[in-house]
């Protein structure tokens, strides 16, 4: 394979970045997960802030900005791809994993996969997202695909994903919007919990304490990163580790790590700093429509 330069350096094609796409800063969970369980990889993180949220937008327009984000990541020379959006995910993922020429990971199936290795019956399981993926349908497909034959239903929670964005995570005022938002699952509460968007984690104690700590409650984010780890380790796709080749993944080296947001990179550098567990000293603005 022809090299290409990432982070200023010649490189071969495993030692090109992972793509990770999502509207805003929620992706970044599955960020942090690939950057915990594989500190040698360089990735390229893509957040579609000018024109979030996604959640009430009809599918074909996800579809659409999701097409334009894979263009960017191919224009890059990223390696995989992980759509750590729910929505994009339920609206684009069949159509992305038949087109494009690099494998393709959405959240949907490892966070399905996550659910059952957690949930315990008898009881019922609950998918919180956007409107767009609680009307998709997706989730409870995912399930019985994977064999589950219980009750599997959705709560669109709208209100999460403006907080998580804002970067309100806690306080009281958090914990009575939530509260608020799961109402109607408090008089029957189901026995597991999935946050079906990745705005979601961050408000993962506030839910809890809404629904009670008998609640399982899943992220998708690390069950995510390992299925696009375990393709690259399939397909012979991993960087070397350090000391164990060229490039990003030299001995001393930290891994190149990009941040690109089509809205405004100061805000994506201060929620997002604080989503990924570490600062973001540096955000690259792009235009997204002209891909």
């Amino acid at each position: 394979m022809d090299g290409r330069a990432i982070g200023g350096k010649r490189t071969g094609f495993s030692e090109r970045p992972i793509g990770i796409f999502d509207s805003g800063v929620g992706g970044l969970a599955v960020a942090r997960n690939v950057a915990r369980l594989a500190p040698h990889e360089p990735f390229i993180y893509l957040a579609d802030s000018g024109r979030f949220p996604y959640g009430p937008r009809p599918l074909e327009e996800v579809r659409r900005f999701t097409g334009q984000a894979l263009r960017f990541f191919a224009e890059k020379g990223t390696k995989l791809v992980i759509i750590a959006c729910n929505t994009a995910t339920a609206a684009a993922l069949e159509e992305a994993s038949r087109t494009s020429p690099m494998p393709v990971v959405g959240v949907i199936d490892p966070g399905s996969r996550a659910a059952l290795a957690t949930h315990r019956g008898p009881g019922w399981l609950a998918v919180l997202g956007t409107k767009a993926t609680i009307d998709s349908g997706a989730y409870p497909r995912a399930l019985r695909g994977l064999g589950f034959g219980g009750e599997a239903a959705g709560l669109a929670c709208p209100a999460f994903v403006l907080a998580a964005e804002s970067g309100e995570f806690e306080g009281p005022a958090v914990e009575r919007m939530v509260a608020d938002a799961l109402g109607p699952l408090v008089g029957r509460r189901p026995s597991t919990v999935i946050l079906g968007c990745t705005h979601f984690a961050p408000l993962a104690r506030a839910i809890s304490l809404a629904l009670g700590p008998d609640v399982a409650i899943v992220d998708p984010a690390e069950e995510t990163a390992r299925e696009a780890l375990d393709i690259l380790r399939r397909e012979g796709l991993e960087a070397p580790a350090a000391g164990g080749g060229s490039g990003a993944a030299d001995a001393g080296a930290e891994p190149v790590y990009r941040f690109f947001t089509s809205g405004d990179p100061e805000h994506f550098r201060a929620v997002g700093g604080r989503l990924f567990g570490r600062p973001i000293l540096h955000v690259e603005t792009v235009d997204l429509e002209r891909y």
